[in-house]
């Protein structure tokens, strides 16, 4: 996920500076949810293993840009709490992820979750 995300900042760069923030986002959502809906097919490891990373470079394709746009648009003194609030929002994703994972006992469905919420 995280080796993803990596690459998504290095070739993101250029796209936010290049093509906007905004675009980069959504090209980042149209890769994201259905990566994430083809995680539920997924029976093999190694695939399992590209989902994830494909998902990692979608996630943070869409999250870097909106959090650069924030902090563009937002005074300076606003820009604390705006840091604050990205990275609460950021924890409460991974309780969330926590409290479905333990209702939702086959990692299949816990992708078809994860896509019903980013829905």
């Amino acid at each position: 996920y995280f080796v993803g995300a990596l690459v998504a900042l290095l070739v993101g760069t250029f796209m936010y500076d290049n093509i906007g923030r905004k675009r980069s986002a959504m090209i980042g959502c149209m890769i994201e949810l259905p990566i994430t809906l083809c995680g539920m097919f997924c029976h093999d490891y190694y695939f399992l293993l590209a989902i994830r990373f494909i998902q990692g470079f979608g996630e943070f394709m869409v999250s870097t840009p909106m959090f650069i746009l924030v902090q563009e648009i937002l005074p300076a003194k606003l820009r604390n709490y705006s840091n604050s609030l990205f990275m609460i929002f950021w924890a409460l994703g991974y309780a969330v992820a926590t409290a479905v994972g333990y209702f939702v006992h086959d990692w299949n469905f816990m992708f078809l979750t994860a896509t019903c919420i980013m829905v």
